[in-house]
C-alpha cells in the first residue's frame, strides 16, 4: 500500500542517516535532518521506525573531573 511504501522509503533514509552519523544521532536529530531534506514526518514515526530497525544511539556521558587523591593531612600554604 501507499503507507507501506512510504515507511519503507523512510526506513531506508533513517538507516542511511544513522550510519552516516556513526550511530550517534538519535530520533530527534534524525527527525530534524529529515525535515531539512523536505520529508514531512513526525518524530513519533521516526522513533517507531528506529525501534523496528533496532537502531539505538550511543549516549555519550558528560565529562566529570575526578577528585584529587590526598593523604588526609592539611598542609600550610607556604607561598
Amino acid at each position: 500500500s501507499k503507507t507501506q511504501l512510504r515507511r519503507q522509503h523512510l526506513a531506508l533514509k533513517i538507516d542511511q542517516l544513522f550510519k552516516a552519523n556513526r550511530g550517534i544521532y538519535g530520533a530527534p536529530k534524525i527527525h530534524h535532518l529529515l525535515l531539512n531534506q523536505g520529508e514531512k514526518v513526525g518524530i513519533k514515526l521516526v522513533q517507531k521506525i528506529m525501534q523496528q530497525l533496532q537502531l539505538k544511539s550511543v549516549v555519550l556521558k558528560k565529562f566529570k573531573p575526578g577528585h584529587s587523591v590526598s593523604d588526609g593531612i592539611n598542609r600550610k600554604n607556604l607561598i
